[in-house]
C-alpha cells in the first residue's frame, strides 16, 4: 500500500505540468577569429600604385598651399 501511494505521488509529480518561463533571447556567437591572409603579389602592386598616387596628390596639395600662402602674403 505504501508503494502504491508512492507510485501515485511520483506519477502526479511527473505528469503535472511545469510552468513555462519566457525563453531568454538567443545571442548568436561571433565567428572564430581568423588572421588576415598574407597579401598576394597583385595586391602589393596595387598598394604601391596607391602609395605613388597619394604621394603625387600630397606634392600637388603642398604646391597649392604654397601658392595660396604667397597670394595671402601679397594682400597683407
Amino acid at each position: 500500500m505504501l508503494l502504491r501511494d508512492l507510485n501515485k505521488s511520483l506519477i502526479h509529480v511527473v505528469v503535472s505540468p511545469t510552468p513555462t518561463s519566457p525563453s531568454s533571447p538567443v545571442i548568436p556567437s561571433s565567428p572564430p577569429y581568423q588572421p588576415p591572409c598574407p597579401p598576394q603579389p597583385q595586391d602589393a602592386e596595387g598598394l604601391e600604385n596607391d602609395k605613388v598616387a597619394q604621394q603625387l596628390e600630397i606634392v600637388k596639395l603642398k604646391a597649392k598651399v604654397k601658392k595660396l600662402e604667397k597670394i595671402n602674403n601679397v594682400k597683407s
